[in-house]
């Protein structure tokens, strides 16, 4: 699988950088860890999540890249009909071959797959 580590560490260092001087304290360190460690922080997962798999930095996910979402999620490759059945529902807004963040929240959200619908914020 893989990850757009680079992206991710980024988001994650400008929701911790408290007081914006470029720079992580220890307790904005501890309170990243605070907040990711919290269920009632599942939208800021949920965006993390996003940015992990955002290979291009388009602020979309693609086919190739959902394949990848699906895969990490699941724990193994998806079948073809499973993963043509999830490409319909988080595209079904936007009918085109990419997928934003808010396709991405929502298709979290109304997904019947457990499996995926557990990480909803």
């Amino acid at each position: 699988t893989q990850l757009n580590m680079a992206e991710a560490i980024a988001f994650c260092l400008r929701k911790a950088d408290q007081n914006y001087d470029g720079h992580l304290s220890f307790q904005e360190f501890r309170s990243l860890v605070k907040t990711l460690q919290d269920v009632k922080t599942q939208p800021t997962s949920a965006h993390l999540a996003f940015s992990l798999f955002d290979l291009d930095y388009s602020l979309s996910i693609d086919k190739l890249e959902f394949k990848e979402v699906m895969r990490f999620f699941m724990g193994r490759n998806p079948t073809e009909a499973e993963y043509q059945e999830e490409w319909m529902r988080i595209t079904a807004r936007s009918k085109t071959d990419k997928a934003s963040r808010d396709d991405y929240i929502r298709w979290l959200q109304t997904t019947p797959n457990p499996v995926f619908n557990q990480h909803a914020p």
